[in-house]
């Protein structure tokens, strides 16, 4: 359900004017509201889309360039909304400069954990009214205007500019210091600075225990080769967070590497009870079935992933 408010003063100012916005729901009703909603706040209607499915949405984001995503997890027959993130972020089709926003009306903790697990920007329930959907935008939209030149560098491959950036931000921001040092640590993992990485994720866990921090610590060692301490690092996070779905399948990586197989397979089994729509787990809970002998495991985890869609690893 989403209820209309009348403009008035009360609402927060939100000006979207010149911004491109992407509105997924399989329901017309819906996106016709929503529509109605950013026109309220300044967005041109020739540059707000809409799509009534996944295979839809997909098609109109490799055309275009989005500022704003809504998208609705459940559309119906086809992809849900956690498929439809998942594929855009694997195919490079939303940068990190993309407001991304799921709508649903779940409050389930599987819900929750599953659209979590692709990282969209919020998590709005339903009902919707014009006043939270202009609160939750006006928020995020002032959270990414503080990262607007850093992801600018990173999208421009221009890595070195992005550390120097998030450095200066540092050294002025203290109200989105995590966030940028979480960036600044993603950016050393992909130009490979790994020890630099270390240095700094170690830095990071003396003043507080992150799940990212230490889950990022674990792929440096499993770069390295450190299995026996990725596995350490991995089981704790899983422990202290048991809904942090990347430290599973970074864990069933470093078993399989360790050839414990029965250890990785009872571990995507785990991960899959807690989001069972992740493609690419499915796939992986597959193929390690499949080197332990077990069959059945493996015909369903495939005929899983072939239901859920295709997304390629």
């Amino acid at each position: 359900m989403i209820t209309t408010s009348p403009l008035n003063l009360s609402l927060p100012h939100l000006d979207l004017s010149g911004k491109t916005v992407l509105i997924i729901d399989d329901y017309q009703e819906m996106r016709s509201i929503f529509r109605e909603f950013l026109r309220n706040c300044g967005a041109d209607i020739k540059t707000i889309y809409m799509a009534a499915d996944g295979s839809e949405a997909i098609a109109i984001l490799k055309k275009v360039q989005f500022d704003i995503v809504l998208c609705d997890l459940h559309l119906g027959s086809g992809k849900n909304g956690q498929q439809v993130l998942e594929e855009a972020k694997y195919c490079s089709l939303v940068g990190p400069a993309c407001l991304w926003i799921m709508v649903s009306a779940e409050k389930t903790p599987e819900a929750v954990t599953g659209a979590a697990e692709y990282q969209p920007d919020a998590y709005l329930l339903k009902p919707v009214t014009e006043m939270n959907l202009r609160m939750r935008l006006t928020k995020l939209w002032t959270k990414k205007a503080a990262f607007a030149k850093i992801h600018q560098a990173m999208q421009q491959s221009d890595y070195l500019k992005a550390i120097n950036l998030c450095d200066q931000s540092l050294n002025s921001d203290k109200t989105h210091r995590t966030d940028l040092l979480r960036i600044k640590n993603d950016l050393f993992l992909l130009t490979g600075e790994y020890d630099r990485a270390q240095k700094l994720l170690e830095t990071i866990l003396v003043e507080r225990d992150f799940p990212w921090a230490k889950t990022a610590l674990a792929k440096i060692c499993l770069k390295k080769n450190d299995m026996a301490a990725a596995k350490t690092l991995l089981e704790e996070t899983i422990q202290a967070n048991p809904s942090f779905l990347e430290a599973y399948d970074l864990l069933a990586q470093a078993l399989q590497a360790m050839s414990d197989f029965e250890g990785a397979n009872h571990i995507l089994e785990q991960a899959i009870k807690l989001s069972p729509n992740s493609v690419s787990r499915q796939k992986n809970l597959g193929n390690i079935a499949m080197k332990t002998g077990k069959l059945e495991l493996a015909e369903r985890a495939y005929r899983k992933s072939i239901a859920l869609g295709s997304v390629d690893n």
